[in-house]
């Protein structure tokens, strides 16, 4: 995760708080190639999922300081949002900021809020970012099960 702490585009703002990682002015999560290093997105973040098969599932959820995310356990929403962050783009950075526009769209605001070390580890939370940016498929019949 030491890409998290690097700025790939030298303008003194660490990639993981970001909005233009590879600094050609096209926001990360709007940008197919985020990172800049010529490999689309999609496939950055199918290249990094292939590197998180085997790893053991985080039993804490999280619990107990993230002990298990620590000894490099993890839970299913961490294969998208490590695999992305490899691309260029940090759904933890993205969740956060776009509460801070319309927190609504969050349940339960009182404890589920960027002040919770788990906020961006929810599925419910991915859920509803992605459902009010229009990054949910509709029933497609072309969809099928796949194997990395």
């Amino acid at each position: 995760m030491s890409h998290r702490y690097k700025d790939t585009d030298k303008d003194r703002v660490i990639n993981m708080y970001d909005d233009d990682v590879d600094g050609d002015g096209v926001l990360n999560i709007y940008d197919d190639d985020a990172d800049g290093d010529g490999i689309l997105n999609i496939q950055d973040a199918l290249n990094n999922a292939k590197k998180l098969i085997g790893r053991p599932y985080e039993q804490l959820t999280g619990e107990y300081r993230d002990v298990g995310f620590k000894f490099g356990g993890i839970v299913c929403i961490d294969l998208i949002n490590l695999s992305y962050e490899k691309a260029g783009i940090y759904f933890e950075k993205e969740l956060r900021d776009f509460f801070n526009k319309k927190s609504e769209i969050f349940r339960n605001k009182s404890w589920n809020n960027p002040d919770d070390r788990c906020f961006a580890r929810r599925v419910e939370n991915f859920e509803a970012y992605c459902r009010a940016n229009g990054f949910i498929l509709k029933d497609d019949k072309n969809l099928s099960q796949g194997i990395l």
